[in-house]
């Protein structure tokens, strides 16, 4: 995506993601340098009712506070958006990994 893509992608996510506050999401994170497969994935899953959508300047991320003190970012670096009625997939590309090859964090939202 060009940077241009990525802005009006990440103001998209901050726009739908508005209409979850209140709703109760599952997040999975996954992050590799290669296929998102078992072998070369580092995964993480967690539920969160949602409080608030907000930025962080410093840094600038997208931030998902939950009811309880949880919260979880996403940077404007958008590879990748898929808004469908009850899920969100986001895929940033955070560098380049020791073995050159892109290192990705895919982001499942699902409203549960």
């Amino acid at each position: 995506m060009t940077r241009e893509e990525q802005a009006k992608a990440f103001t998209q996510l901050h726009e739908h993601l508005q209409s979850l506050i209140g709703k109760q999401l599952q997040i999975a994170e996954f992050i590799t340098d290669r296929e998102y497969d078992r072998h070369g994935t580092s995964s993480i899953y967690f539920t969160l009712t949602v409080k608030e959508i907000n930025w962080r300047f410093s840094g600038f991320r997208l931030r998902i506070e939950g009811n309880n003190e949880e919260l979880y970012e996403i940077s404007p670096s958008i590879s990748e958006l898929k808004i469908e009625a009850d899920t969100i997939e986001v895929v940033e590309t955070l560098g380049i990994s020791t073995i050159n090859t892109p290192l990705k964090r895919k982001t499942s939202i699902k409203i549960i």
